[in-house]
């Protein structure tokens, strides 16, 4: 593992990794690479991924080891240290899953096999295969079924053909279920594609109409793949009721298999978040507190840091999604400061991208409480995140948001030169430029009408024809867009249209 690699895994690493991985190490006697580790350690406190090369070269830290007195190579200790820190990682997860102990029966047996206890071998690969077709683990179960083959042709009994025959039978099932599975595996991430990539279908359309209780064989997993397939394209094609319907039939799925639930809950739980979204979209909330509460419940079973850090960042955006939009705003701010002590705790494990998204949603709840100072702050604050290509364009929104917050406050100062800066940005985009151009020339016109202190009516009546214009323009971008939206589209339309109607902008999110 290269020294970037590592800096990375150990930024990476919560409080938590990093006792266990120490404790490990002094069991170990890892004296030596303990001293490179500390070395890291300090280097990413203060170093990004994003910087590119570390500030401390390979031949430094060689050179530091050798002033030390260790004479192992950078390179050998690299190793120690990834290679203890996975393992630490490991034993950290108290919450064992059912995978993990197959995999370590499977491993047991090939020892076992080897050393000619074949009896006992092939009694390990029945227990481990048991588990692997009982939690539908099926690829394992077919590798578990060539070693029994294997191992019971070694045996010298009356019945190892017999034996052989049944395993050879239970490969050809589980190939089949595998061949199933595969198939809605495949197409639930060509949707997925088709999806994020905005891309218009090239084939024949998905049959809808097809039950996925008629799937055969009726695996848990090829009908979950059917399940997704069937939500993502309805959301491709824009139908936000339909993929709420279908997540809430993969939910049920769920809680008919508990068992799998509990196995794969990091899956379960992405499923849950997914269902909570197509229901903010849809603004259908029948299920929303019941299915918010689940998740609640999860996170008080007490569960490792990783899936700790994922429960509680989808808790808290499910619920500030949910507040904006019950008309619950008091709630949805308040709710920020523990998003930024979570951001805090959690770091390693919330993406810049989310982080975007909890910081946009607040400086839209500003908005709506009409906070404009705080929501200035938020802008600046959320600008100043380091680029991120995913979410990039929240950060672009966000200086247009600054210009309107800017109009609200009337800073006439800061407007002009606001605007241009934003115009030339804006000119060399590659992508929306028509959208971008639109907001900000008619953002231009209403600032230049704010900075000529004209008479209060004449001013009124000069904004408001500003602003029907302006309604006017979002109205026919709406129109002639066959896709998605910009994002930041809604916000800006509900702003000028509580400007041409004379309320304010809570009262249009209201409706």
């Amino acid at each position: 593992m290269r020294t970037k690699d590592l800096l990375i895994l150990i930024k990476n690493l919560s409080k938590a990794d990093k006792k266990s991985f120490t404790t490990l190490a002094e069991k170990q006697d890892g004296v030596q690479y303990l001293l490179l580790y500390k070395e890291l350690e300090k280097i990413s406190k203060t170093w990004s991924p994003e910087n590119g090369v570390p500030p401390v070269s390979d031949a430094a830290l060689a050179l530091k080891l050798k002033k030390n007195g260790i004479k192992t190579s950078l390179a050998t200790l690299r190793t120690y240290i990834a290679d203890t820190i996975l393992k630490s990682l490991r034993l950290l997860n108290d919450n064992e899953n059912k995978r993990d102990k197959i995999e370590s029966k499977i491993k047991n047996a090939s020892i076992l096999e080897n050393r000619g206890l074949l009896l006992i071998a092939a009694q390990t690969l029945n227990e481990a295969l048991e588990l692997a077709l009982y939690y539908q683990y099926h690829a394992l179960a077919i590798d578990i079924l060539m070693s029994l083959v294997r191992v019971e042709s070694q045996i010298d009994s009356r019945t190892y053909a017999d034996s052989i025959k049944h395993y050879l039978g239970k490969i050809k099932d589980l190939v089949g279920h595998l061949d199933v599975e595969s198939h809605h595996y495949v197409e639930y991430y060509h949707t997925f594609l088709r999806f994020r990539l905005g891309a218009q279908p090239n084939h024949a359309p998905i049959n809808v109409n097809q039950d996925f209780k008629e799937i055969v064989p009726p695996t848990f997993l090829s009908k979950m793949y059917y399940l997704q397939k069937l939500s993502l394209n309805a959301l491709y094609l824009e139908n936000n009721k339909e993929a709420c319907l279908y997540s809430e039939q993969l939910l049920s799925l769920w809680q008919e298999q508990k068992e799998i639930k509990e196995e794969r809950l990091s899956q379960y739980v992405r499923h849950l978040y997914n269902y909570l979204n197509f229901c903010v979209a849809e603004k259908n909330f029948q299920h929303y507190e019941l299915y918010l509460n689940e998740l609640k419940s999860i996170r008080q079973r007490g569960w490792h840091f990783d899936l700790e850090a994922e429960l509680n960042q989808n808790i808290l955006m499910a619920e500030q999604l949910y507040y904006l939009n019950t008309d619950q705003i008091e709630s949805a701010e308040a709710l920020f400061p523990l998003i930024l002590s979570t951001i805090e705790k959690y770091k390693p494990k919330i993406s810049k991208a989310r982080e975007i998204s909890f910081r946009y949603n607040n400086i839209i709840a500003l908005f709506a409480l009409q906070d404009f100072k705080n929501a200035q702050h938020q802008c600046i604050d959320l600008i100043e995140i380091e680029y991120h290509e995913h979410r990039h364009d929240i950060q672009l929104l966000a200086k247009v948001l600054q210009i309107i917050i800017y109009l609200e406050l009337g800073n006439h100062k800061a407007l002009d030169s606001i605007v241009i800066k934003l115009g030339r940005l804006f000119r060399y985009a590659e992508t929306g430029r028509d959208f971008e151009r639109m907001v900000l020339r008619n953002l231009y016109k209403l600032a230049k009408t704010y900075m000529e202190n004209l008479p209060e009516k004449e001013n009124e009546k000069k904004n408001k024809k500003h602003f029907e214009l302006f309604y006017k323009d979002l109205l026919q971008y709406q129109k002639d867009t066959p896709r998605t939206l910009r994002t930041g589209f809604d916000e800006i339309l509900f702003w000028v249209q509580s400007k041409v109607e004379g309320v304010t902008y809570r009262e249009i999110l209201k409706r």
